[in-house]
């Protein structure tokens, strides 16, 4: 018995996720994480006169308030160079645009802009 494999060609992941390989992703998820894990940091230093709980859910807050716009924007970059949804150009540009708008270093990660050179 003859079977075709129909070949599917892979598209690029929406998803970042810590287990990715891609050199560029790791690299916007080390700023993002760097970001809230600093903030995290501050934030719960500067909340020690709470109680133990409240400096917690404050640390936390902030620390998820400093990561949301590097996640937007990746997630913003990702959908701007997603084929399946058929942006125009326009469209694609605006996308790239709001997401360099809320987090410039994390769309210079995932685009290459800050790899080393070869």
């Amino acid at each position: 018995m003859c079977r075709h494999i129909r070949h599917v060609p892979r598209r690029r992941t929406r998803v970042l996720r810590a287990d990715q390989v891609d050199a560029n992703v790791q690299a916007a998820l080390e700023r993002i994480n760097t970001r809230a894990a600093e903030t995290y940091g501050i934030a719960a230093h500067y909340s020690t006169g709470l109680p133990a709980a409240d400096v917690v859910g404050e640390a936390m807050r902030q620390a998820l308030a400093a990561a949301a716009p590097g996640y937007i924007a990746a997630a913003l970059e990702r959908f701007a160079f997603d084929d399946e949804l058929g942006l125009t150009p326009a469209q694609q540009m605006r996308l790239r645009d709001r997401a360099a708008e809320l987090a410039p270093g994390v769309v210079e990660d995932l685009t290459g802009a800050n790899a080393p050179l070869a």
